[in-house]
């Protein structure tokens, strides 16, 4: 059968078990996007998470079938939906992602501090899951429609994206951990003394043992900060051997 079946040109679209509705209809807005929703954690799948993001994720998209199964289905229909054995969002769903966060909140200390900026923290893959996390507040909100409008009856959808979100936002946070371990922020070379122009603030311990750590094992150079108080690079910085250390 191909998958070009011209059934949607009228403006109709197929429900589960044989029902047709208009395209138009907030149940096919809330499924569509539904549907949105688990295409863009594909995306973010591939680029550059962690294993252990990716797997939280496919846990995540074998769910969302299940939930877009549930809201393909009329109400009257969901009798036989449920006794063909397909899946629905359970309270044991929710808890699952709430147990997921919550393991990441408590191992890297991740609280909400503030709203972030997204792509600010310099990964690819903790900006696609902001974005993801903004597509599954949508979501939440086409599928609390349906439960407003009584055309849903299973709380436990909408609970779901929720804690969706929620987890989305977390794995943000975690993936940007993760990528400032693997880079501290210097994506490409700079010559020793050009390098650290770009570098605000050296005289901040914190930067200085990060470059220390990071950065003087790729180029072999430290360079002397101006000890007249003067503000960064009013004059040169200089490249001066390691074992003289930090003025």
């Amino acid at each position: 059968m191909s998958v070009i079946t011209k059934r949607g040109d009228s403006g109709e679209t197929d429900l589960m078990f044989g029902r047709r509705s208009p395209k138009t209809a907030p149940r096919i807005e809330a499924y569509g996007t539904v549907d949105e929703l688990n295409s863009l954690i594909g995306v973010v799948r591939h680029s550059g998470v962690s294993s252990r993001t990716v797997e939280m994720l496919d846990g995540v998209q074998a769910r969302l079938v299940g939930a877009m199964g549930e809201l393909a289905t009329m109400e009257e229909d969901l009798p036989k939906y449920d006794a063909k054995g397909y899946a629905r969002i359970k309270a044991e769903d929710v808890a699952w992602l709430e147990e997921q966060a919550h393991l990441l909140e408590k191992e890297c200390d991740i609280r909400f501090k503030g709203w972030a900026r997204p792509g600010k923290e310099g990964s690819l893959g903790s900006a696609y899951l902001d974005l993801a996390r903004s597509v599954c507040r949508r979501a939440e909100r086409r599928v609390v429609a349906l439960r407003l409008d009584h055309a849903l009856s299973n709380v436990n959808t909408a609970l779901f994206l929720n804690r969706l979100s929620d987890l989305c936002w977390v794995l943000a946070r975690f993936e940007a951990l993760a990528a400032g371990e693997k880079d501290p922020g210097l994506s490409r070379p700079f010559p020793p003394v050009l390098l650290f122009r770009h570098v605000a603030y050296l005289r901040d311990s914190r930067v200085r043992r990060s470059l220390e750590r990071m950065v003087l094992p790729q180029i072999h150079v430290q360079v002397a900060i101006p000890r007249n108080g003067s503000s960064l690079f009013s004059g040169e910085g200089f490249p001066i051997s390691p074992a003289a250390g930090w003025k």
